[in-house]
């Protein structure tokens, strides 16, 4: 009996687009057949389960097909890149990367979705200046401990990258700038075609948009700049790590 494993994972970052770039490439192209659930979280929430569990999502995957999936805590969890390492020592890597201080602020309004949900915070405060000082960065509050790390510390993602290059090598990697792909969806997902070794797409009939929220929230201008300046630093050193400015700074 064949079994069927991801060609590709895409593990990052929370909030960056993931959900929207993934059921696109599945939904557009004909060469990629996918779970029926985009976030699998095999490698750290579902680890206990067996491998035939994880496998069984693929079994439908045709011969001519290749498949993946999209966990975005994989990217802030060291122990789910090294299970991946051992299980899918071959597959493809996608990150997406996006404005630290946006990346923030719609991590900010995730958890005023799901927070009474998960958490039972019924005084979740909705300003974002107050969440900050509360919230944002160690010692976290114990009711929050469903969402992993801070919002901030999501958003420097030197270290991350660090960690997956650790176990995969840099041609098993494509950092995607999210920016990029809600610009230009189809130039960035035959960007992934060509990384995937697939066919290009023609066109796109339609761009998913998930996970948007619908919150009428804004960020002051005060606070970006604020952000910004607290970014500068990080997002320099990444800079130069890849070898690659993202201008973060300037938008």
């Amino acid at each position: 009996m064949k079994i069927t494993l991801p060609d590709f994972i895409i593990i990052g970052a929370m909030k960056a687009g993931t959900s929207g770039l993934f059921w696109t490439l599945c939904e557009e192209h004909p060469d990629i057949n996918p779970p029926k659930v985009k976030e699998l979280t095999f490698f750290d929430n579902h680890w206990k389960k067996n491998l035939c569990w994880y496998t069984d999502r693929f079994a439908h995957v045709k011969a001519h097909q290749i498949t993946g999936e999209s966990s975005p805590s994989y990217m802030v969890r060291p122990y789910a890149i090294q299970r991946m390492k051992r299980i899918l020592p071959k597959a493809k890597i996608i990150i997406m990367l996006r404005n630290p201080v946006d990346r923030s602020f719609s991590q900010f309004k995730h958890y005023l979705k799901n927070g009474k949900r998960f958490a039972n915070l019924e005084t979740l405060t909705t300003n974002f200046e107050e969440f900050l000082e509360k919230y944002a960065e160690p010692p976290y509050d114990e009711r929050l401990h469903w969402m992993g790390i801070g919002l901030l510390e999501r958003s420097k993602y030197l270290n991350q990258i660090k960690e997956v290059l650790n176990y995969y090598r840099t041609r098993q990697i494509l950092i995607i700038k999210s920016e990029e792909y809600f610009k230009k969806p189809l130039k960035i997902c035959n960007r992934i075609c060509k990384f995937l070794k697939i066919e290009p797409l023609k066109k796109l009939s339609s761009i998913r948009n998930y996970n948007k929220s619908i919150l009428p929230l804004k960020m002051k201008p005060e606070t970006r700049e604020k952000l910004k300046k607290y970014f500068a630093p990080y997002n320099e050193k990444l800079y130069k790590f890849l070898d690659r400015d993202f201008k973060w700074e300037k938008e």
